[in-house]
Formats: C-alpha cells, structure tokens, sequence
C-alpha cells in the first residue's frame, strides 16, 4: 500500500492580536493566505486560486472552499468545514481546514528563482469596489480584470470584501487594488515612462466594460 504524504491545518479562533486592528475570528482568507505562503515557499511558483468542483470536497462549504494549483497542477485546497461535518463532530464555530498533497509539491521540484530589477519609475495604484454576485469567484472577476486591463496592469489583488448594509441579496462588495506601471520599467528602465492618469484613466474604462459584458458586474457608487 502507498500512503500519500500530505499536510493538513486547522484553523480555529480568534486572529493573533498584532494581525489585525479590531479582534476578530480567522476566517477563509487566512486559510487562503497560509496554503498560498506555502506553496511558494515550498516550490518557488505561484500558486492559482480557483473554485473548487462540486462534490469533489464534500467535507468543505462549497460556498468558501477554493483549490490551489501551480501550473495547472492541483496540489491543494482550504475552507471553512462543511456544516454537516460541524454537526457530526459537535464543533463550534467556523473551523477552516488548510490541506496540501505535499508528492505533488515535491515532483514540482524547486524552481530556481531568477532577479529581477527593482522598477525606479513610480505606480499609479487605483481600487475598484465592485458588485459581485455570490456566483462568481474573484478569481474570475481578477482574471477578467486582468485581460481587459492588459500590459500596463501589473497586479490586481483582493482588497477587500463587505456584506450586508446596501449591498444586494446574492452579491457582495469586492475592492481590488490595480497596480498599473509600463512593463519597459522591469526590463528595460532606460526606456520606460512614467504613465499618465488620463491612460490609467482609459485603461479602467475598459475593464468595467470589460468586467460588465463577461461577468455582469457593475461599480459601486
């Protein structure tokens, strides 16, 4: 018989004081954030988070469970325990589980990490609070907003996320923060340029209709 090697974590309680201003539970994005830090460490490579199949972890809430890979290759999951599983166990609380297949990790092997130039030109750095419904995963709203941004976008990450108060029933409030640089600032500094608000300015034009047409989301006001 072969047993898998793998890694599990369970998170639990309130969130260590110095990580956040107001105290509050560990929640889905700290299980995110855990299994993300360690694949990159561990492998070198970026990790993809993506929605999980249906089914294929019964043990997690569909609504917060995400699956990680790296370079297409599942080799992770994490979220909140599902509440079936709650109940059996007599557990309170929100428990969120952080699982690795660390064979798969280890057949990745450790990518040789290459330097890269510190950009001198400044970012210009925008947030987006948009209306997502539940249905759609950020990370397809990030994917979307990354292709309708293009080449003067650097990086689009999750901010934030607000339920409740005048956010509709089905969707919540996502901010992301949209880093734009022209790309000449990593390769070729001699030639880059400092870009201006009026092309950030056309460039966010572009992914709300972009985000609008693929995914029905529209900017809060």
């Amino acid at each position: 018989p072969y047993e898998r090697p793998s890694f599990a974590a369970v998170l639990a309680g309130a969130r260590a004081e110095h990580l956040a201003l107001d105290p509050a539970d560990v929640d889905v994005y700290d299980a995110k954030a855990i299994a993300v830090e360690m694949i990159e460490r561990m492998t070198s490579r970026q990790a993809e988070v993506v929605g999980i199949p249906a089914n294929s972890a019964p043990h997690l809430h569909p609504r917060g469970a995400g699956r990680l890979s790296v370079e297409g290759r599942v080799i992770g999951t994490f979220g909140p325990l599902h509440p079936d599983v709650l109940e059996a166990f007599d557990l309170d609380g929100a428990p969120l589980v952080v699982e690795l297949d660390l064979a798969a990790i280890e057949a990745l092997g450790q990518k040789k990490v290459q330097y890269r130039p510190i950009p001198k030109l400044p970012a210009i750095s925008r947030d987006l609070t948009m209306l997502v419904s539940d249905r759609v995963a950020a990370s397809d709203v990030i994917a979307a907003i990354a292709a309708g941004a293009g080449e003067l976008c650097e990086s689009v990450q999750v901010q934030s996320e607000f339920r409740g108060g005048s956010v509709p029933t089905g969707q919540r409030a996502l901010t992301f923060r949209l880093v734009y640089r022209d790309p000449l600032a990593r390769t070729n500094s001699e030639q880059a340029r400092t870009l201006t608000d009026k092309e950030v300015d056309e460039v966010e034009a572009r992914v709300l209709e972009s985000t609008r047409e693929k995914l029905g989301i529209t900017l809060r006001a």
